[in-house]
């Protein structure tokens, strides 16, 4: 369950960010994200329950292993490929992609969580610009204030790709600037024992030009890329791949795959105004639409 203190939310100026993710969860029901089964709220507090997925975030995952091997790697960027087709032909731009926000399930399939950043466009506003994200995630064109849409979801997995195959980012720095400073330069170092396939989609992701970038241009590049091939793209969209890690789970309720953090003994009161407290009714509105997605 996720507890969202109100005083913070409207202190942080976090309510349209916590607005879009309790809006496009209660209508999206795919395999590849996480499910909210509930939402209620109190005078203090917005409570989210969600599905619970035993087996894990994936960084817990990586930083054990270190780096992942080919099969393991290419598993992984391809059910976060078809993760993001789903949420891209309903014009949800993730945001967030990252080795924390990457879950596994029990079989050691993937179901993508944290859906605070995440940004229903439609035909009015089909561009954003707000600088979000983990520093080291972040495309060009956010750093660059440039209006866009899901072309930094494709960018953020070959990030993540290069997590896995290398075992750290590939722009990192003591700070964020100097990591936008990488970013925007986009020099990418391998390891020269890698298979040419991989090497190519990995720099394919991660072209600082969006229109020359691997899945902006269409979902079917992707699916013809050399590091891809052989994949049968409707078993994996249906998650019938079989995956080459399962997590220890030994009941749905295991905790074990998590790290554990302090908990709080004691809730903040939310000391709102009548005026802020009311800009929460609209979390009633989102419980009585239908399911869409």
């Amino acid at each position: 369950m996720k507890i969202m203190n109100k005083a913070r939310i409207v202190k942080l100026k976090q309510l349209p960010h916590v607005l879009n993710e309790v809006t496009i969860l209660s209508r999206l029901r795919n395999l590849f994200a996480i499910e909210m089964r509930a939402l209620f709220q109190d005078e203090n507090s917005v409570y989210m329950v969600l599905e619970y997925i035993p087996g894990g975030e994936l960084f817990s995952h990586l930083r054990r292993n270190k780096v992942f091997e080919v099969a393991a790697y290419q598993f992984y960027a391809i059910e976060i490929a078809c993760a993001l087709y789903h949420l891209h032909q309903l014009q949800i731009v993730y945001r967030d992609l990252k080795p924390e926000t990457v879950l596994l399930t029990k079989d050691g399939h993937i179901r993508l969580s944290e859906f605070g950043l995440a940004k229903q466009l439609d035909p009015t506003h089909t561009q954003t610009f707000t600088l979000c994200g983990t520093p080291e995630y972040v495309a060009p064109e956010v750093i660059l204030n440039q209006g866009y849409g899901t072309t930094v979801d494709w960018w953020a997995l070959g990030v993540l790709l290069h997590e896995m195959i290398m075992g750290f980012p590939p722009f990192f720095g003591k700070n964020p600037f100097l990591v936008y400073q990488r970013i925007l330069e986009g020099r990418i170092s391998m390891d020269s024992s890698l298979p040419s396939s991989t090497t190519s989609a990995v720099r394919g992701f991660l072209q600082v030009n969006r229109l020359s970038r691997l899945g902006c241009s269409s979902f079917d590049s992707v699916v013809r890329h050399s590091f891809f091939r052989g994949t049968d793209w409707d078993s994996a969209m249906q998650q019938l791949m079989v995956p080459p890690f399962v997590p220890s789970v030994t009941s749905l309720a295991d905790t074990s795959n998590y790290d554990f953090y302090p908990e709080e003994l004691t809730q903040e009161v939310s000391s709102l105004s009548q005026e802020e407290r009311r800009l929460f009714d609209r979390f009633d509105e989102i419980l009585d639409r239908p399911k869409q997605f």
